[in-house]
């Protein structure tokens, strides 16, 4: 049977991009990848990198979550070090499992959802209060398709509902004060619209957080 080659949009075969990883790994010890490389990824090429690494090496986060996480180690340092290990030589290494994330042109991101020693902020649809939180989303709803202003509580909820999010990367994208993002949690549960599960084991057990 004639051997089909693939090439991503960077013009990289199958073949020239498991070299890549190979040379990563004799480098680094783990596999590091450019934005031009994630971006041009297929679902076929993640899947063969995955199959072919994934049991045992790790991936390097991109530039651009690497950016965040240099970031959250000024902004909030005690959940930086609950993830990373402030003594680890060589942090934002993380399963080959998230590639999939971070192909394309998504930018996609590593949840915070697993702490440890300090509270956990992530949230998705699954977590609003039923029935209770019904309204609100609708208001918010027709407020961003109107282009209306919207508060921080409000944006929480736009993304939240739309898919997860913890309260870290929406401060940072939004370039919101991280605790203003906090309080409007707090706003958001006390008026019974959302439900804030801190513990790891909690949110483990409500679904399969990654």
């Amino acid at each position: 049977m004639e051997k089909i080659t693939i090439k991503s949009n960077s013009g990289m075969t199958n073949d020239e991009l498991i070299a890549l990883c190979r040379a990563s790994l004799q480098e680094h010890s783990h596999i590091r990848l450019t934005a031009e490389v994630f971006a041009s990824l297929s679902s076929q090429q993640v899947s063969l990198l995955t199959n072919t690494f994934g049991a045992k090496e790790l991936l390097h986060l991109p530039d651009y979550e690497v950016d965040f996480f240099n970031w959250l180690q000024t902004a909030d340092p005690n959940v930086w070090a609950d993830l990373w290990d402030s003594d680890s030589a060589t942090p934002y290494l993380v399963s080959m499992a998230f590639l999939e994330s971070f192909s394309g042109t998504g930018q996609g991101v590593f949840h915070i959802c697993d702490l440890q020693s300090t509270d956990n902020y992530y949230f998705a649809p699954e977590m609003f209060v039923e029935r209770e939180s019904d309204a609100y989303k609708s208001a918010v709803h027709d407020m961003v398709l109107s282009g209306k202003p919207l508060t921080i509580a409000q944006l929480l909820t736009a993304e939240a509902s739309a898919g997860p999010v913890d309260i870290w990367h929406f401060a940072y994208r939004r370039g919101i004060n991280l605790e203003a993002a906090k309080r409007a949690v707090s706003e958001l549960v006390n008026d019974r619209v959302l439900v804030h599960v801190t513990s790891a084991d909690h949110l483990t057990g409500l679904f399969n957080v990654e």
